[in-house]
Order: C-alpha cells, then sequence, then structure tokens
C-alpha cells in the first residue's frame, strides 16, 4: 500500500518513471504466478491423499507418474473418447491393486463448437489382465440403436436382447467374449450403461466420462473388483495355454 501510494504520488507530480511501473507490475505478475502454482501443489498433494484413502494404500505406495502426457499418450491414445490424447493428462497415479498394477489417469481436452470453447474430461482406469483377446464393450449410439430396429444390428449379439440394445460389443475371439459375458456379467454391466470397457494389451479398461474426483475412486475401484470376481472360472483354462495366472482371481 505504501509503495503503490508512493507511486501514485510520484504519477501525479509527472516523477514517475516507466520503469519503476515495470517493475511494480513484473513483481505482481510473479506473485500471482507463485500463488498459483503453490494452490496447484496444494491440490495435488490433497488429491493425492484422496486417492491413497479410497485406494485403501499409503500415501507413499501412491505413484504419481510424470510428465504424464507424453508418458502415457503412446500407450492409451487408440482408447475411446479421448482424441489420440490430443489434450492434456491433468493427473496420473499408479499403485498395486491386490498384485496387479493399476494405472489411473484424468484426460482433459478443450475443443471449440464455433466460437464456443468445450471442456471434455475423461477418467481411465486401467489394471493389469492376463494375455486374452481384445474385447471392446461400449453404449450404442443413436444410428447403431436405429440399425437394429432393421434387423441390422452390428457387433457380437448375445442372448439377452437388452443388452443386446445397451451395448456395442466388437472382439477379435468371439467364442472368448461370449464366455466372458456371462448372464451375471451381462447384469452388472446394465447397472451403468454409461461406462466405456476394454480388455486390450494385458489390461482392463474403464472409461468414464468427468474428471478424476478422490470421493469417486471407490466406486470404480469397487466396479473393477466386481467384474473381476465376475469372470467365468471357464477363461482359466483358456489363459492356462498361454502361461498366464488364473483369470478369476479378485484383486
Amino acid at each position: 500500500m505504501v509503495l503503490g501510494r508512493a507511486i501514485l504520488t510520484l504519477g501525479q507530480q509527472g516523477r514517475a518513471f516507466p520503469w519503476v511501473i515495470a517493475v511494480i507490475v513484473g513483481m505482481a505478475v510473479i506473485g500471482v504466478i507463485i500463488l498459483v502454482r503453490a494452490i496447484q501443489r496444494w491440490e495435488r498433494s490433497r488429491n493425492a491423499e484422496g486417492m491413497a484413502a479410497a485406494l485403501d494404500v499409503d500415501a507413499t505406495d501412491l505413484e504419481p507418474i510424470p510428465d504424464a502426457t507424453k508418458t502415457l499418450r503412446a500407450r492409451y491414445a487408440d482408447l475411446p473418447g479421448l482424441s489420440k490424447m490430443r489434450g492434456t493428462v491433468k493427473a496420473a497415479y499408479r499403485a498395486d491393486l491386490g498384485g496387479r498394477r493399476l494405472t489411473v489417469f484424468h484426460h482433459n481436452l478443450t475443443t471449440m463448437a464455433g466460437n464456443t470453447p468445450v471442456v471434455i474430461d475423461h477418467t481411465v482406469y486401467a489394471c493389469d489382465a492376463p494375455d486374452w483377446p481384445t474385447v471392446k464393450i461400449a453404449r450404442r449410439g443413436f444410428f447403431s440403436r436405429l440399425a437394429m430396429k432393421f434387423g441390422r444390428a452390428s457387433g457380437l449379439t448375445l442372448e439377452n436382447d437388452e443388452f443386446n440394445r445397451a451395448f456395442f460389443v466388437e472382439t477379435d475371439d468371439e467364442p472368448f467374449a461370449v464366455t466372458l459375458l456371462s448372464p451375471e456379467m451381462q447384469a452388472f454391466l446394465l447397472q451403468r450403461p454409461d461406462l466405456r470397457w476394454r480388455i486390450r494389451d494385458r489390461e482392463l479398461v474403464l472409461i468414464y466420462r468427468g474428471s478424476l474426483k478422490p470421493q469417486r475412486v471407490g466406486a470404480s475401484i469397487a466396479r473393477l473388483r466386481r467384474f473381476w470376481s465376475l469372470v467365468p472360472p471357464e477363461l482359466d483354462a483358456w489363459t492356462a495355454r498361454y502361461g498366464d495366472a488364473p483369470a478369476g482371481a479378485t484383486p
């Protein structure tokens, strides 16, 4: 305040030098930058603590992923909704979930709809899995549902009409996918048809719209555990041919 009044007085007297004003403005900008970074560090620390509590692990066992956008892009750019990860990874962590490596990250993309910016957030949970075939499970879009009404359904068709109407399933091994999607698994997936699931590259991946919030992590982890508990035991024999651990083990 005193310095500001002095500058104002000098200006009124016509003796304020431009460089003095530049110094004051520069100091103010630096102060704002320092404050913003301090708030960001505090938020990251708070989120990490919340994540650790939700995952039921010690905070020291929760590993933040450095340079996450670059680190994760090569592996996850093919996931639906992430636009080849052209956006930014806002937060990313790795942890151990019952002997399986778990990767969790929040992807943020800002795009334009005309002159209006549109922010699109996705949160991804990727958990280690056996070397299974690729299976993609996602909600059917409007045109896909319309095609079904004319008997031109695409994707894997199961006996449950409700499931077929809700989900588009694509796989490179139909016998595997049919076994995986037991009636119990279908009923579980129908509880949240808005979520996307994928099995690919030795990972089970859960994708949902929205930013990563520690208070939601517990429910997502519970979904992953429930998925594993519903894996039919018949798939143990399938994976055994490839030397993997039993698929039905619950993390």
